[in-house]
């Protein structure tokens, strides 16, 4: 069959300077300089399982003062279009220091449902997926970087480190599967569990820590007993930090990595449905160069021979403002357009096949941790919205190749429902035209926009495909076909 490629062209209008004309002495302006994004049907990467963030419409922890209501359910699903959500499955409260667990499932079943219920009437696919911060003080040995000491409890309980006791293996893994029996009594089915949150980083709050090779021998151990009662669900990880995990000396894996460390144990590596890593990297134009492209580029490389998908399953640290600034204490953060641009290196590079921000809401305000304040957004939420509105589960990114080093972008097709759907951000400050050619789309498409002056409007633009203005420093979504998840309909 005949390869189709999309084929855009960039064209860049600068003031060219006089000079003489041919034979006349007259000043004439240079002729504009024209560059080129090339995006091939032909070549098929990764497919979307989901974009989504982390917890309720406040956080689980402090005085939380209301968890979800139906404004915010429908906010969250309709407008900003999640399509993955994450939550944490709690373990009891152990009392120690006087203190109970954040949440338990009396606690959480209301938001689970109420999310539930809001993409069954949307016809939204949403995937709700689990992370054990800390297993069962009882369950949990004391540990550290080397070893998991048998026999000797963890002392701060659930908090402050430690990990799952050899000999408590199977008794964990009972408990996870109580877990996903509760979710399923009210209708939900778990579509991924991950059994621990960043194994290596002992917190004063519900923590692991476990050694590399425990680590995988756990998931070796406890991942047959779970796929015995829910066969089809996922499990992922190691949801380690990316710059640990795609290391620091090329491609080649340190053997104190746990994805390593994965990848030496079939028995393991057999129990997992998808590769998950935390993305706290530095912000900058994602170049190939680019030290986001090459962690991304780095650990898919590495982990492409086992066929799974990688997903990014948290990051947070970003402010509202566009383009950065201070955060509550005073220390420079990157802002919404970095975000925009942490994105793209992620699904360009890295081929990531979901994408989950941390919290999502709190009350107390738009934090560097949260991308709303109950129903109140800002540009990190609209910039979000540009890649979870338009880019659905089921989704294909195409190979798209681009000869101007500030101007990014990728692309996607559904088969599904028939669209195209390409996110563009301009990373140059000043102003470009685009000229789209490709065979099979209109003459016209839907642009939603958002820059520094503009955020992303309810209604698209009408913009003719030979003259698509990208403001500078901006994101543009093209869409042409439907972006809702119900399919075309058949002719």
């Amino acid at each position: 069959m005949k390869r189709r490629a999309f084929s855009i062209s960039v064209t860049l209008f600068a003031l060219a300077g006089l000079a003489a004309a041919f034979g006349a002495g007259r000043a004439h302006a240079a002729a504009p300089r024209v560059s080129t994004l090339r995006v091939d049907r032909g070549v098929k990467y990764q497919t979307i399982e989901g974009f989504g963030f982390f917890g309720a419409r406040d956080s689980w922890w402090g005085e939380p003062r209301d968890l979800v209501d139906a404004e915010w359910a429908r906010m969250v699903i309709d407008d900003l279009g999640l399509s993955m959500w994450r939550n944490e499955y709690y373990p009891p409260g152990d009392g120690v220091g006087g203190e109970g667990a954040d949440a338990d499932w009396n606690k959480q079943r209301p938001v689970l449902e109420a999310l539930r219920d809001r993409a069954q009437a949307s016809r939204v696919p949403l995937k709700m997926i689990l992370t054990v911060w800390s297993a069962p003080a009882s369950m949990k040995c004391a540990s550290d970087k080397e070893a998991i000491h048998e026999g000797k409890p963890n002392p701060h309980g659930t908090k402050d480190g430690g990990a799952v006791c050899p000999s408590q293996r199977q008794r964990f893994a009972e408990w996870l599967i109580d877990g996903l029996q509760l979710h399923a009594l009210s209708g939900v089915k778990v579509y991924a569990l991950s059994f621990q949150n960043e194994p290596l980083f002992r917190q004063s709050y519900n923590s692991g820590r476990y050694p590399q090779g425990a680590y995988a021998d756990t998931l070796a151990a406890i991942g047959p007993a779970i796929h015995a009662r829910f066969p089809d669900l996922k499990l992922f990880g190691p949801e380690s930090l990316l710059d640990t995990e795609a290391g620091k000396n090329g491609s080649e894996f340190d053997p104190y990595w746990y994805t390593g460390h994965l990848l030496a144990q079939p028995r393991a590596l057999r129990q997992l449905g998808a590769l998950a890593v935390h993305a706290y990297t530095p912000s900058m134009l994602p170049t190939a160069a680019s030290q986001a492209a090459r962690l991304w580029s780095n650990f898919h490389a590495a982990v492409e021979r086992t066929g799974l998908p990688l997903w990014m399953t948290e990051t947070s640290g970003y402010v509202d403002a566009w383009e950065g600034g201070k955060n509550a204490k005073g220390e420079d953060r990157p802002g919404a357009f970095d975000l925009a641009q942490a994105m793209f290196a992620a699904l360009y590079y890295g081929k990531v096949s979901a994408w989950l921000w941390w919290q999502g809401s709190e009350s107390a305000g738009m934090s560097e941790s949260s991308l709303m304040q109950g129903t109140v957004v800002g540009k990190r939420y609209h910039v979000s919205k540009h890649f979870y509105r338009f880019i659905r589960p089921g989704a294909r990114m195409l190979r798209s190749t681009s000869d101007d080093p500030k101007l990014f972008a990728v692309a996607f097709a559904h088969e599904q429902l028939g669209n195209f759907v390409t996110v563009l951000l301009n990373g140059a400050r000043t102003e470009k035209t685009l000229k789209l050619v490709a065979d099979g789309v209109p003459q016209e498409l839907d642009a939603y926009v958002t820059s520094a002056a503009t955020s992303l409007w309810p209604k698209p633009v009408r913009v003719a495909r030979d003259a698509i203005t990208l403001p500078p420093r901006s994101i543009t979504t093209l869409v042409s076909g439907s972006y809702h998840d119900q399919p075309r309909p058949q002719r």
